[in-house]
């Protein structure tokens, strides 16, 4: 009976019932559809977050300047999670159980074209890769450009398989400074080529070697003072000879000793830190020559296809195969690949000046450095890259000189001695840009030198960079920091290229981000360099 009327209750009709049906399936529904716009959370918090989180505006949804990555293309022997490959969605991004826990499908939900998030499902009349964005028109042969969040499961898991080298005071038996019982002597380019033999002569030596300076009209004559003989004797008496320009012993340059190989996880900062990706938008080292006076550069790398346009072997001999630190360089200024260089369409000059022997460090001469930096200020170099360091040599010091004068900035590691070394060259010549090193949290360098020559600061501790083989490895050193530098210099000759050396160094240090004690100081100079407030300033010079 019907309780409330006292009738018998009627027989509901099938109108009603499909009325009832629906008014109890209205809620699941609701949620369903819910379901299709909004990303899966990861847990039950998460899930009202998203559900009471404000809409976000479709401009919000481009591309972060600050999570802008290249693909993992290629990093030999070690398999990453998320591969791509030019025009083709990650691999492992369908297969379950990949990205979080009980996430059976793409790791990471994205927007797609621009739209709002659409979670797993693909949106109709546009392909699903969540992972990708469009090509970057700029460089239409590079793989699609990739959004990773700051520190993703995909980039901790690759940057773990990675080894770390870190620069630091060789440990063990002290590194000589000069090749013992080498002078090397500088004569006038008008004197008869005859001369080096008189000289070895008269004064009991042996010519190992004659090159010629052009840029600084001399020829360097390479002696070894015979057994017996004083070298100290040797070279005071040539130092007194009128037909000698100057002479000195043939003092060693050295990168660093390879420091100890860790696994490490940390995200890649310095194109963040230094606000690469903005200053892109204004400038990326278009045709600007940049010499890297360094060891072999592996030009096979595919971060570095391209990127060479001339090379110089200043060493001669059978020991050129590619090293990891001029491949380092090299990349870190103007890779196209994985690691996004700093000036990432400037041209490289590859000079190698390096002798790389088993069971020793790197090394390199005055009598190399000279013939190695003649021939890149003769074949068009705007910029010096020298991530080495060694004594005080005059002969250096006049090719520097030299150098400068004819308009081409020189960029040089401060050293990674530690803080009470003394002064590196050739860094603490005047009229270098000599760079330190900061980590991810504008710390220094804890092997770096530091002193009043010190001009500038740039990221230099775990920098992800090409090495040799077509590998990628996490690297520490002011070497690094220098090659920051100088791709940072290509940027602004880009922009103008009547800027001189003395130029190229103050508007860095103007618009450099101060660190430390206010104003400059010893440990970091002006402050760590911005590259977008260095072009902005530029660009306002040029307006006015």
């Amino acid at each position: 009976m019907d309780i409330s009327r006292g009738q018998p209750p009627r027989a509901p009709s099938a109108r009603s019932k499909r009325a009832v049906k629906a008014r109890g399936l209205a809620p699941l529904i609701a949620f369903a559809f819910l379901s299709l716009s909004v990303p899966a959370p990861a847990s039950a918090s998460a899930a009202a977050s998203s559900l009471n989180a404000a809409p976000v505006a479709p401009s919000t949804l481009a591309e972060p300047a600050q999570y802008r990555r290249r693909p993992f293309a290629k990093l030999k022997q070690r398999k990453l999670p998320g591969r791509f490959k030019p025009g083709h969605a990650s691999h492992d991004a369908h297969k379950p159980g990949h990205g979080r826990p009980g996430h059976s499908g793409p790791t990471h939900d994205r927007p797609t074209q621009g739209g709002p998030p659409t979670g797993d499902r693909p949106t109709h009349g546009i392909p699903h890769h969540p992972h990708r964005l469009p090509v970057d028109p700029r460089w239409p042969g590079r793989p699609p450009l990739v959004i990773l969040p700051d520190v993703p499961v995909e980039q901790a898991q690759a940057l773990q398989s990675l080894p770390r080298r870190m620069q630091e005071r060789p440990q063990g038996q002290p590194v000589p400074e000069r090749v013992a019982r080498e002078i090397l002597v500088l004569v006038d380019q008008t004197r008869p080529q005859s001369l080096g033999s008189q000289l070895a002569q008269t004064y009991g030596l042996e010519l190992l070697s004659s090159r010629p300076i052009a840029l600084i009209g001399a020829r360097a004559e390479l002696f070894r003072v015979r057994a017996g003989r004083s070298e100290a004797a040797a070279l005071a008496a040539l130092q007194r000879d009128p037909r000698v320009r100057a002479a000195q012993f043939n003092w060693l340059y050295f990168h660093s000793s390879d420091g100890q190989r860790e696994v490490v996880a940390i995200p890649q900062y310095g194109p963040r830190k230094v606000h690469l990706p903005e200053a892109h938008q204004i400038a990326l080292g278009r045709n600007v020559p940049v010499a890297v006076i360094d060891s072999a550069i592996d030009t096979a790398h595919p971060d570095l296809k391209g990127v060479t346009i001339r090379s110089f072997d200043a060493v001669g001999g059978s020991d050129a195969a590619p090293d990891f630190h001029g491949t380092a360089i090299a990349g870190i200024i103007a890779s196209r690949g994985v690691v996004e260089g700093v000036a990432p369409e400037a041209q490289i000059l590859a000079v190698r000046a390096f002798r790389v022997r088993p069971g020793a460090p790197p090394d390199t001469t005055t009598e190399i450095l000279l013939g190695a930096i003649d021939w890149a200020a003769n074949n068009g170099a705007k910029v010096l890259n020298l991530s080495f360091v060694g004594p005080r040599s005059g002969h250096l010091q006049e090719m520097l000189d030299a150098v400068r004068r004819k308009g081409i900035v020189v960029i040089a590691a401060a050293g990674n001695a530690g803080p009470k070394a003394p002064p590196a060259f050739p860094a603490a010549f005047p009229g270098v840009i000599a760079v330190t090193a900061v980590d991810a949290a504008d710390r220094r360098y804890p092997q770096a030198n530091r002193g009043r020559y010190i001009a500038i600061s740039a990221p230099g501790v775990d920098v992800l960079a090409p090495v040799e083989g077509g590998k990628h490895e996490l690297l520490s050193g002011t070497s690094f920091a220098t090659a920051y530098i100088s791709g940072i210099a290509a940027l602004l000759l880009e922009r103008d290229p009547s800027l001189d050396a003395g130029s190229v160094g103050r508007l860095m240090a103007a618009a450099a981000d101060d660190l430390g004690p206010a104003g400059r100081d010893d440990d970091f100079g002006a402050g760590r360099v911005n590259a977008l407030s260095t072009l902005k300033s530029v660009r306002a010079v040029a307006q006015r």
